[in-house]
């Protein structure tokens, strides 16, 4: 008699299972089971120490360059959008070690070049290229436990956390310059509209009674980073359109610059014809234009939202 492969499934089905065959199967899917949490376990366990690792690395770096005590919400923020998208992130995993072995050795190489050129290296670049490493060493593990598919589904989370690295010097240096220059550009603009009589020498401004300069303690770009992360962190919850959340941060970035504009303005305006002593202490005087900042950000996000449910089934599509 012939049997295909589908009939003898039908009959494994059909017969009973002997004792000993059915205690074996349950044996195997405990071990099946418990092999698999146990890998679980010691992934996140190990995800848990970089991340406290990172932690730390965040504090001494936060006492060398006080620019990025941002990165302090940058790990929460990235769990919290891993929760937020759990249902699209893990919807199909595997196990995939080398992938993650691929991740984990390039996190290893980088760890190595901080270490090794430490002494050469710049207190930013060396931290930047610490935390780079334990990210990528994070990305890792993760394609290791939950697959490529997964890790595609988690960009956004996943690589928020570079928002924690502290971004090297030949690239902060042009940073800070351009965000000086563009608050002089504002400042001048301010001074002009206002009919306030001024000679301008670079980043040195001239007024009747006070000079006032722009210093690169001065850029903004410490509020410009944390307005930015919060854009592009609120943009990709609340918006759909990839173009709609570019359009936020570059909104973000102009109002960054304005907000610090005025703030030097209104400062100098403050000890030209007020008191001079302000300019020695102003340290506390960009919260209130920080809060309206966030505002006008806020209400940048809530039109491009409003936006996107009007025009979004017919003439956007969804990403």
């Amino acid at each position: 008699m012939y049997f295909t492969r589908r009939s003898y499934t039908l009959l494994q089905k059909k017969m009973p299972m002997l004792p000993k065959e059915q205690s074996t199967a349950w044996l195997a899917m405990i071990v099946s089971l418990l092999s698999r949490d146990l890998r679980t376990l010691i992934i996140s366990i190990s995800a848990l120490a970089l991340i406290s690792a990172s932690f730390y690395e965040l504090y001494r770096m936060s006492v060398v360059n006080p620019y990025f005590a941002h990165a302090f919400f940058v790990p929460w923020a990235s769990l919290y959008a891993l929760w937020a998208y759990r249902q699209r992130i893990f919807v199909n995993t595997c196990f995939s070690p080398l992938e993650g072995a691929l991740f984990l050795s390039l996190g290893i190489f980088l760890a190595y070049l901080a270490g090794h050129y430490k002494s050469s290296l710049a207190s930013p670049d060396y931290f930047c290229l610490l935390l780079l490493s334990k990210i990528i060493a994070i990305m890792g593990i993760f394609v290791a436990n939950w697959g490529r598919r997964a890790f595609r589904n988690a960009i956004f989370p996943l690589f928020f956390l570079l928002f924690m690295v502290p971004i090297p010097s030949f690239l902060f240096d042009p940073l800070v310059h351009f965000l000086t220059s563009k608050s002089a550009t504002v400042l001048a603009w301010v001074f002009e509209i206002a009919g306030i009589p001024f000679v301008r020498e670079g980043f040195v401004f001239q007024l009747p009674v006070v000079d006032i300069e722009i210093v690169h303690d001065c850029s903004g770009i410490r509020s410009a980073l944390g307005l930015t992360m919060v854009s592009v962190f609120a943009g990709n919850l609340f918006l759909k359109s990839n173009w709609h959340r570019l359009v936020l941060v570059a909104v973000t970035v102009a109002v960054s610059i304005i907000k610090n504009g005025l703030r030097i303005a209104t400062i100098a305006l403050v000890a030209n014809y007020v008191n001079e002593d302000w300019v020695a202490n102003h340290e506390q005087s960009g919260k209130p234009f920080l809060v309206l900042a966030l505002l006008f950000i806020f209400l940048a996000l809530w039109l491009l939202r409003l936006s996107e449910t009007r025009w979004l089934p017919h003439h956007i599509k969804e990403v």
